[in-house]
């Protein structure tokens, strides 16, 4: 995770709470951050939902959901965490448990070894960009932490 991801992260918490000024924020002490940075949990909204948002919602917005997966921000917890594939009778997110995980296979390649169909994610032969490995460390690191709603 960035340091620039757990400083927004840590924003958007802290300004949650009253009291909290701007200042404060400011003088918030990087070495400090970089200590415990390793400590939290990829979030869904500053981590993966930027990934979603390049990779995947072209073909996986509400408008056109390919397998009735939305990836939008806002709704892709909801249709992901939990849910059975429609592909597979594994969850499309099964927290803690990427092996569990369809989401995480159709990443890995490793989709049709668990009873899966169709191609991989995201789709390379139809020009879509690969997947970086960073991204695809973030999104299984995401799983593996809870698949939080964060």
């Amino acid at each position: 995770m960035s340091l620039h991801t757990i400083y927004l992260h840590t924003v958007h918490l802290l300004t949650k709470r009253a009291g909290f000024s701007l200042a404060l924020l400011l003088s918030v002490n990087l070495l400090s951050v970089n200590a415990v940075a390793s400590d939290i949990p990829p979030s869904l909204t500053f981590d993966v939902q930027p990934i979603f948002d390049t990779y995947c919602v072209q073909c996986h917005m509400l408008e056109v959901a390919q397998a009735s997966l939305v990836l939008e921000n806002g709704e892709a917890y909801a249709n992901l965490v939990g849910v059975k594939s429609t592909q597979s009778d594994l969850l499309r997110v099964s927290p803690d448990n990427t092996e569990a995980s369809y989401l995480a296979r159709k990443l890995l390649g490793t989709h049709v070894e668990a009873g899966g169909s169709g191609s991989g994610m995201p789709l390379t032969e139809m020009g879509h960009r690969p997947l970086k490995d960073q991204d695809l460390k973030v999104i299984i690191d995401w799983i593996n932490q809870g698949g939080q709603d964060n």
